[in-house]
C-alpha cells in the first residue's frame, strides 16, 4: 500500500483522488471504501475506488482526513492524509454537499458513435464530428492524450537519390553524298518529377456523439449507440458486420465508406536535358570532329513506381450497436476526452492494448497489422523517347539531320521513406468494468468513539481498536479490526 500524500488547496477547488492507486487486496479481491473526516471543513463523495475531497468554501485550516478500505477476507486498511485549506472563490456548500458541478468542454466525458440522422442523436448526447469540426474526416487513433487535430496528412511525396539517363548514340548526315558517321556514346543530366499519393486507407464513416450529462457517462445507453468491445457483444447488442475491414473514421454523414486505398503508386516524369557531352567523327580523328548535337528526351510511356501497402499501424476491435435501451455493460470500450477514472480501465496509455494503434472494424479482436511509412523500390530499365535535332560541323560549317535514337536504360534510384500516416484525432480508450458489490461498513461509535471524526488510538500500536460489522452481500456480519496508518490486521 502507498501513503496518499497530503494536500493543499483553496475553497474553491476539489481534489479528486483514486483509492485503487493506494490501497491494494493482498488476495486481488475488491475493496469497499469509507472515509472519516471533519463535516465542518469538508465532503467526502466516494464512487467505487474514485473519492472526491470538496473543501467547504467558509472553512479554511488544517484538518485530517482518514480513508479505510475493507476486503471480504475480514481484512482492513487506512491511510491519512493531513490538508491545508485556504480561502477560495465562492463554491457553495450544497453543491458541495450534493457531489454535483456543472458540465464544461474540460469534463471527462464518454464518447461514443452513432450511424443515424443527426436530428435523431439521443437527449443528452452530441455530435463532435460535424460539418466544420476538428474530427471531421479524421481516423480514430488510440492514444493517452485526447487530441482532436492529431496529426497526420492527406497526401505525400518522396524524394530520390540519383538519376541516371544511361548512355545513347546517334548517326549523323554530314556531307552531300550523303554519308553517315556514328557518335560516340553520351548521356544527359536528369530531371525527375513525382506526383503526390493521397493517405486515405479503406475507411468506415460513423458520427461521433459526446455525453453531456452529469458524471461524464451514464448507467442506461440509448438505442442505436455504437461502441467498441473486445470480445462478443453482450447480450442486447448486435455486431456491426458494416465496418468489418474498415479503420474507423469520423464524420459529419455516417455510413460512408470506401474498401479502396490501402495500396498506392506515384506517376513518376522525367526529361534528359539538352546539355550532353561527345561528338561525330568524320574522318576517324579528333581534328575533324563535329559537336554532337544538343538534344533531349523524356519517358516515352506512362511511368510509376511500384506500388505499396500504405495501411497505418492498426488494431482491430469488434464495433457492436445497442438495440434497445439498456444499462451500461461490462466490457464496453468507449472513448474519452480525458483519462476516466472510476470504474474505467484505460486501454490506450503509454504500454497498454490500443496505444499508438488506429482502430479497424472486425468480428475477432487483436489482429494488428499495418506500418507509419514505406518504400518504393528502385525504376531501372526505362526507355526515352526519341530525338532528333540539327548538328553544325565545325569543320564545313554546313548543317544536317542528326538520325533518331533513344536511351534505353534510364533509371532512378534511391527513393525516400513516405509517411502515409492519414489526418487522424487521438482518442483515449477506456474498458467498463462492472461496479464492485456494495460492501456496507458499519463503525461501532461506542467501541472507539469513532463518530465522524479522526480515529484515536488506544496505544501506540493501536491493533485492537476500531472494530467494524461489515455486511457482504448476503447480510453475513463479519467482525474485523482496522489497520491503522497502513498496517493491515487480520480479524
Amino acid at each position: 500500500m502507498k501513503n496518499i500524500p497530503d494536500d493543499y488547496f483553496d475553497s474553491w477547488s476539489k481534489s479528486r483522488v483514486n483509492l485503487s492507486n493506494y490501497f491494494a487486496d493482498p488476495q486481488g479481491g475488491s475493496l469497499a471504501f469509507i472515509a472519516s473526516y471533519d463535516p465542518d471543513a469538508l465532503a467526502v463523495n466516494i464512487n467505487g475506488s474514485m473519492a472526491e475531497i470538496v473543501p467547504y468554501h467558509d472553512y479554511s485550516g488544517n484538518t485530517t482526513l482518514v480513508f479505510y478500505a475493507a476486503n471480504d477476507k475480514r481484512q482492513t486498511a487506512s491511510n491519512v492524509v493531513s490538508l491545508e485549506i485556504v480561502p477560495g472563490s465562492e463554491w457553495g456548500n450544497a453543491m458541495a454537499k450534493s457531489g454535483e458541478e456543472p458540465n464544461s468542454a474540460a469534463d471527462t466525458a464518454l464518447i461514443l458513435m452513432w450511424d443515424g440522422e443527426a436530428g435523431a442523436i439521443p437527449g443528452g448526447w452530441a455530435s463532435i464530428s460535424g460539418v466544420g469540426s476538428t474530427m471531421n474526416g479524421r481516423y480514430l487513433y488510440a492514444s493517452n492524450t485526447y487530441v482532436e487535430a492529431g496529426g497526420g496528412a492527406t497526401t505525400h511525396t518522396h524524394t530520390y537519390t540519383a538519376a541516371n539517363s544511361g548512355s545513347g548514340a546517334a548517326y549523323a548526315v554530314l556531307s552531300a553524298a550523303g554519308s553517315t558517321y556514328a557518335s560516340s556514346a553520351h548521356t544527359h543530366e536528369v530531371s525527375v518529377t513525382t506526383t503526390s499519393a493521397n493517405n486515405l486507407p479503406p475507411y468506415y464513416n460513423l458520427t461521433l456523439i459526446k455525453y453531456t450529462g452529469a458524471g461524464g457517462y451514464p448507467t442506461t445507453l440509448p438505442a442505436g449507440v455504437i461502441a467498441f468491445f473486445n470480445d462478443t457483444v453482450p447480450s442486447g447488442w448486435t455486431q456491426y458486420a458494416a465496418a468489418d475491414n474498415l479503420l474507423i473514421r469520423a464524420a459529419a454523414a455516417p455510413n460512408g465508406a470506401s474498401s479502396a486505398g490501402g495500396t498506392h503508386s506515384h506517376p513518376v516524369n522525367y526529361t534528359l536535358n539538352r546539355s550532353v557531352t561527345g561528338a561525330i567523327a568524320p574522318s576517324g580523328t579528333s581534328t575533324s570532329n563535329t559537336l554532337l548535337l544538343s538534344h533531349t528526351h523524356t519517358n516515352s510511356t506512362d511511368t510509376a513506381t511500384n506500388e505499396t501497402t500504405s495501411v497505418p499501424p492498426y488494431k482491430t476491435l469488434i464495433l457492436g450497436k445497442l438495440n434497445a435501451d439498456a444499462a451500461l455493460p461490462t466490457g464496453l470500450i468507449g472513448m474519452f476526452n480525458s483519462t476516466p477514472e472510476g470504474y474505467w480501465i484505460t486501454v490506450s496509455g503509454v504500454g497498454e492494448a490500443m496505444y499508438q494503434k488506429f482502430i479497424m472494424g472486425s468480428d475477432a479482436y487483436g489482429n494488428t497489422k499495418g506500418a507509419p511509412t514505406h518504400n518504393h523500390a528502385d525504376m531501372t530499365g526505362m526507355k526515352s523517347t526519341a530525338a532528333a535535332g540539327t548538328a553544325t560541323s565545325t569543320k564545313k560549317g554546313t548543317g544536317a539531320a542528326n538520325y533518331l535514337h533513344t536511351h534505353t536504360a534510364v533509371s532512378i534510384t534511391g527513393f525516400s521513406s513516405g509517411d502515409h500516416t492519414p489526418l487522424y484525432s487521438g482518442v483515449i480508450l477506456a474498458y467498463y468494468t462492472s461496479a464492485a458489490p456494495v460492501i456496507d461498513v458499519t463503525i461501532n461509535a461506542s467501541d472507539c468513539d469513532f463518530g465522524t471524526q479522526s480515529p484515536r488510538a488506544e496505544n501506540a500500536s493501536a491493533t485492537t481498536c476500531f472494530p467494524l460489522t461489515v455486511t457482504i452481500g448476503t447480510n453475513t456480519n463479519v467482525k474485523t479490526n482496522l489497520a491503522v496508518n497502513g498496517t493491515t490486521l487480520a480479524g
